[in-house]
């Protein structure tokens, strides 16, 4: 006995694991020198009590969303920490609390124009990304706190090389800043003005496009109403096409041909947990203010099995 216990202080002395301080790494010692490994994200518990039940129901709008959107023969894929949970999470990462998709822009404009009607019928509520100075599509479910937001992606008019793809990061900085010059964003957030999607596209087709037509399999990036939050991704068509099928919350969805080029130019180390997690301002909080968010699952489940 006295061996084996002198056997287990000597193990613990050569070789220790324990978590570090902020539990993003773990600390390994051996031999009295230490190393210090990523923590993987998958590890992380997912989310409970009345987060977990939102984003229970969040996913159900999202099988709505791809439900009439496959019927309407539009494009989507998963994207930003929708993509990133579905990857490393085969759901939602365990602090999200939306849903984003993004769509190519003539998909997307049938939506903004035309399709948001099908959605109203269901409830849905069409506001043109609150969040994001009304630039981008939001969908709001009844007084909840569900929401979807659709990301527009462009084609390009033709492949681009490396020294292309700088050209274009250059031209789409410049277009977004062209714009904004325009119509200010404390004009904006201050709904002194509106936004005006129609000169966003002039612009964009002027100083982006050169007035050349969109070609299938040129290059692809986003669009530049939302570059107020996120820096121009410049991906080849064949990093989105052909889409791929991949789970979420028990359901499978569109994502991106070629998901990890493309998360990692969004995430960098996309697997390993961030220094810092948060929710999205103010959907928390409407949570709480509202009626059950059980009632309006099981709302959106019958609404699932109405949809053709």
């Amino acid at each position: 006995m006295k061996k084996k216990i002198a056997s287990c202080c000597l193990v613990s002395t050569l070789f220790s694991v324990k978590n570090s301080d902020d539990k993003t790494h773990k600390i390994v010692t051996l031999c009295g020198i230490k190393f210090k490994f990523k923590r993987s994200a998958k590890t992380f518990p997912k989310a409970k009590g009345e987060l977990r039940n939102l984003q229970l129901a969040n996913a159900c709008v999202l099988r709505i969303f791809d439900k009439i959107l496959n019927k309407n023969n539009l494009t989507y894929w998963l994207d930003h920490g929708t993509l990133l949970g579905s990857i490393r999470h085969k759901g939602y990462i365990p602090w999200d609390d939306d849903i984003d998709i993004a769509m190519p822009r003539k998909d997307y404009e049938k939506v903004r124009n035309q399709i948001y009607k099908e959605f109203e019928e269901l409830g849905f509520e069409l506001n043109q990304g609150e969040g994001y100075k009304k630039q981008i599509l939001r969908f709001l479910y009844k007084n909840s706190a569900l929401q979807i937001d659709i990301f527009p992606h462009e084609t390009y008019y033709k492949k681009t090389n490396k020294e292309e793809k700088q050209e274009l990061y250059k031209s789409i900085s410049d277009c977004y800043n062209t714009f904004y010059k325009k119509f200010p964003q404390e004009d904006l957030r201050s709904d002194k003005i509106k936004f005006d999607i129609n000169e966003l596209l002039k612009f964009q087709n002027e100083i982006v496009y050169k007035n050349n037509p969109s070609i299938e399999g040129g290059t692809i990036f986003n669009g530049c109403e939302f570059l107020t939050y996120a820096k121009p991704e410049i991906y080849d068509w064949e990093d989105i096409y052909p889409l791929k099928k991949r789970e979420f919350e028990g359901y499978k969805f569109n994502i991106p041909n070629n998901y990890d080029k493309y998360l990692t130019q969004m995430y960098g180390d996309y697997m390993s947990l961030p220094k810092k997690v948060k929710t999205h301002k103010g959907i928390i909080e409407k949570l709480a203010s509202n009626k059950s968010i059980e009632n309006v699952k099981n709302e959106l489940y019958l609404l699932i099995d109405k949809i053709n």
